[in-house]
C-alpha cells in the first residue's frame, strides 16, 4: 500500500488517474476527461516523480535492511477506448486499444533492457522532450502484433551514486 500511495500521489500531482493497479503494477491514465495538449509530457513528468520519489524511498528502505523496490514504467500516448466495458454481471472502467498494448509492451521491455523507463519516440516528439536527456535505444521488436518501434530510455543514476544506467544505443 505505501507503493501504490506513491504511485496515485504521482499520478494526482501530475493531473493523471490511476486506471487500476494489477498486482504489484499500475496503469495510468491521462487525458480523461478531458484531453490536453499536455498529457503526453505530463504522462513523463509523473513517470519521472514516480522514479524520483522511489529512489528517496529505496534509500531509507536499504538503510532499515529492507529490500529495493525496482521498477519498470513504459510511456506511449495515443487514442485510446475509456469507457465502461463489460456486461450487467461486471462493468470496469477502464482504457482499451493499440496504445495500451504498446505501453504495456514497454514495461516488458524495460525488465529485457535492465531500464527503469522507455518512452516511445512519438511519445517524445508529441511531449516536446529534450532527446539530449534521453539515450536512443533504436527500432525495438516489441512481443505481440505490434510493430517495431523507435524507443528512448531515461538514464537515471544509480542509488549508490554509479555511474547513469541505461544500455548502449543500438
Amino acid at each position: 500500500s505505501a507503493f501504490r500511495s506513491r504511485v496515485r500521489l504521482a499520478a494526482e500531482r501530475h493531473g493523471g488517474i490511476v486506471d487500476k493497479f494489477v498486482g504489484d503494477g499500475a496503469f495510468l491514465v491521462f487525458g480523461i476527461p478531458d484531453p490536453r495538449d499536455d498529457d503526453a509530457k505530463r504522462a513523463i513528468a509523473c513517470a519521472k516523480t514516480i522514479l524520483a520519489n522511489l529512489a528517496d524511498w529505496n534509500g531509507t528502505r536499504l538503510k532499515a535492511g529492507d529490500d529495493e523496490i525496482v521498477v519498470g514504467i513504459g510511456v506511449h500516448e495515443g487514442e485510446a477506448f475509456i469507457g465502461a466495458v463489460g456486461d450487467d454481471t461486471r462493468l470496469e472502467f477502464t482504457a482499451l486499444g493499440e496504445t495500451v498494448i504498446v505501453a504495456n509492451r514497454l514495461v516488458q521491455a524495460t525488465k529485457q533492457l535492465e531500464v527503469a523507463l522507455i518512452v516511445s519516440a512519438h511519445t517524445l516528439g508529441t511531449a516536446r522532450e529534450d532527446l539530449a536527456q534521453w539515450r536512443d535505444l533504436g527500432a525495438a521488436e516489441l512481443s505481440g502484433p505490434t510493430e517495431p518501434l523507435h524507443i528512448f530510455c531515461y538514464p537515471l543514476l544509480d542509488l549508490l551514486g554509479g555511474p547513469a544506467h541505461c544500455p548502449p544505443a543500438r
